[in-house]
């Protein structure tokens, strides 16, 4: 974003970043709640993380999608007192476009992964390849 308008990173811009990260664990602690809870409601892993997808995929990104469009008339504005707040606009519009994509991707991707390797190791201690479900401390927690 910022070389997109030429503006250089400045303290604003980092600031705008740090903003971002809030956003993003946001939206990741909103989908692997609902994952959390499909898992209690008896889901199996693969369906609770598809289901979690599914139903969360729209309210983040609309959420994503107001916030950009809200900040769009800062990174817009050629007023003086706009100046020192659009490095923190762009950093957290365009950060936040492509981190909102990441998170509906990524995310799941890795919950897959982090249960497979859990499954893994619980295979190499106890010599038994234990079930997706008994791995995750939801379903633990139910025990």
């Amino acid at each position: 974003g910022h070389w997109i308008h030429g503006i250089a990173l400045d303290m604003p811009s980092y600031l705008g970043m740090v903003a971002l990260m809030g956003v993003m664990v946001n939206d990741s602690i909103v989908l692997i709640s609902t994952f959390n809870g499909n898992l209690r409601e008896g889901k199996d892993v693969m369906t609770a993380i598809y289901d979690s997808c599914v139903s969360r995929f729209r309210p983040i990104v609309l959420t994503s999608l107001t916030t950009i469009v809200g900040i769009a008339p800062i990174i817009a504005s050629n007023q003086s007192e706009a100046k020192m707040v659009v490095p923190m606009a762009i950093s957290l519009a365009y950060g936040l476009a492509v981190a909102t994509f990441l998170n509906l991707l990524l995310l799941p991707v890795l919950l897959v992964v982090v249960n497979s390797s859990k499954r893994k190791f619980k295979w190499l201690v106890n010599g038994v390849l234990p079930s997706r479900e008994s791995v995750e401390p939801a379903v633990r927690e139910l025990n």
